[in-house]
């Protein structure tokens, strides 16, 4: 898909992404707008997901010669970690917004201490918060075309308000 705003361009193969694609994926300065746990809806505990909303950064443009600020590609988007379970984390935020610096995997050894295939350990790391979960991958889904803004968020009216629906929206 392309996007135009002006004389920027965005190119953009696919609205869905998961783990394989973690490689080519990044979430620093992400703006997450709510976390949730969901506890499996089965009796299968490998069936509950932890998911975020958040503002996804799509591409930074930078500064015009002469001027200091970039410009930023930004898309409402869900990231829903799959078959999650084990999650721990900190979280020291006074009332400021939460944002991403990174995430990152290991294989996961929280089954029987084994080294597991399927199973990873995930870390999403905040500038004031981690969260850690075991899940056997994750889908990530852009909401909404993204709009080109001189911030790396887009305001809560101006993203269609809070959501973790799991449906590209373009």
């Amino acid at each position: 898909m392309r996007f135009v705003d002006g004389e920027q361009v965005l190119e953009v193969e696919r609205a869905h992404w998961s783990e394989r694609h973690f490689d080519d994926l990044g979430w620093h300065d992400c703006r997450v707008h709510a976390i949730a746990f969901a506890a499996s809806e089965t009796d299968d505990p490998f069936d509950s997901t932890l998911s975020l909303d958040l503002d996804y950064i799509l591409g930074w443009i930078p500064p015009p010669d002469g001027e200091v600020y970039f410009k930023f590609w930004v898309a409402p988007t869900t990231l829903v970690f799959r078959g999650a379970f084990h999650l721990d984390g900190t979280l020291h935020a006074d009332l400021e917004p939460l944002e991403l610096d990174g995430i990152s995997r290991s294989p996961s050894r929280h089954v029987d201490g084994h080294e597991l295939d399927d199973l990873w350990d995930w870390t999403v790391e905040g500038h004031e918060f981690s969260l850690g979960v075991t899940a056997a991958g994750f889908d990530q889904y852009i909401r909404a075309a993204p709009t080109l803004t001189g911030d790396q968020y887009l305001s809560v009216l101006a993203r269609g308000g809070h959501s973790f629906a799991r449906t590209p929206g373009w």
